[in-house]
C-alpha cells in the first residue's frame, strides 16, 4: 500500500498527528514502508528542562511533501555518531542518500501529551 502522505493533519506540523483527530478519523495503518527522496539527516542538541540531550531529525520529501521526523533508528544513529556536534556547536545538516532516494519504515508513536509522533524507525539507505 503505498499512502497518500503520512498521517497529514491540516494546521498540523509533520511531525505529528492529534489524538483527537486520530480518534475522528483512524488510519488504515500506523506502520509504512515507504520510497522517499532527498533524505538528509538533522544531528543537534536540544535542551528541556535545563538539561540537553541529542535530537536526531530525518527531513525527506515523500509524494511532494516536505516532513520532518525523529529517528529512532539506532544502527543508523551508531553508524553516523561522529557526525554529531560538539555540545554548544550548531546542528549538522548532511545528506543521507542520493536524489534518486531510499527507503524508510515509519510509524506513529504512542500517544504522548495528546499527540501521537511520526518517527523513522530504520532508515534502508
Amino acid at each position: 500500500m503505498k499512502p497518500p502522505n503520512l498521517w497529514l493533519q491540516r494546521k498540523e506540523r509533520t511531525d505529528r498527528v492529534s489524538s483527537d483527530h486520530l480518534r475522528r478519523s483512524p488510519p488504515d495503518q500506523s506502520l509504512y514502508l515507504v520510497r522517499v527522496q532527498n533524505l538528509r539527516a538533522r544531528f543537534e542538541w536540544k535542551e528541556w528542562d535545563g538539561r540537553y540531550k541529542q535530537h536526531r531529525r530525518a527531513l525527506f520529501l515523500y509524494n511532494g511533501i516536505e516532513y520532518e521526523f525523529n529517528i529512532t533508528d539506532p544502527q543508523f544513529s551508531e553508524k553516523h555518531r561522529s557526525r554529531f556536534p560538539a555540545k554548544g556547536h550548531p546542528s549538522n545538516t548532511f545528506s543521507v542518500t542520493s536524489a534518486t532516494g531510499c527507503h524508510l519504515c515509519v510509524s506513529l508513536a504512542p500517544e504522548f501529551n495528546r499527540y501521537h509522533y511520526k518517527v523513522v524507525a530504520t532508515i534502508f539507505d
